[in-house]
């Protein structure tokens, strides 16, 4: 009984710590040289990657690690001047955990295809900034094409 009457004591003083604990006021805070911002969302930038050509497409996403933590893509457009031709136009994640890791994240078959365009949801298809992702497709009719994708870095 003594044990647990110490223990509630104890509890109530946690308790009591926790909920006296005042957070820091948000925003900056000049802290000497250093300016500290508290409780600022994660800074995301929206950016694009774009290629053209008329020959095959073989092309990667290749995030720089300094200052992100992941990347999402958000989209990807490729418009041909004609419809395709044989072939697959292929987009696969290169993970840098190794090839075990790899996935494919879209195929299309392109005999039939002018325009391509695939959205994501927020959170869908999120990669470490390791990774990488590639664009390929054979291209043999030498189609022109111009290929977007729009990507978040985290």
């Amino acid at each position: 009984m003594k044990i647990m009457k110490i223990l509630t004591t104890t509890l109530a003083l946690v308790v009591l710590s926790i909920s006296s604990f005042a957070l820091p006021p948000v925003g900056p805070t000049i802290a000497g040289d250093l300016e500290l911002v508290v409780h600022d969302p994660v800074v995301m930038s929206t950016r694009q990657l774009y290629a053209t050509g008329d020959s095959a497409i073989d092309q990667t996403l290749s995030i720089s690690t300094m200052n992100t933590h992941n990347f999402e893509l958000i989209s990807i457009r490729l418009h041909l001047d004609a419809v395709g031709g044989a072939g697959d136009f292929v987009v696969t994640q290169d993970s840098y955990l190794g090839p075990t890791y790899d996935t494919v994240l879209l195929t299309q078959d392109m005999t039939s295809v002018a325009d391509l365009y695939q959205t994501y949801q927020v959170g869908e298809a999120v990669f470490d900034n390791n990774d990488k992702i590639t664009f390929t497709w054979a291209n043999a009719g030498n189609k022109t094409y111009g290929l977007e994708v729009l990507y978040r870095q985290k």
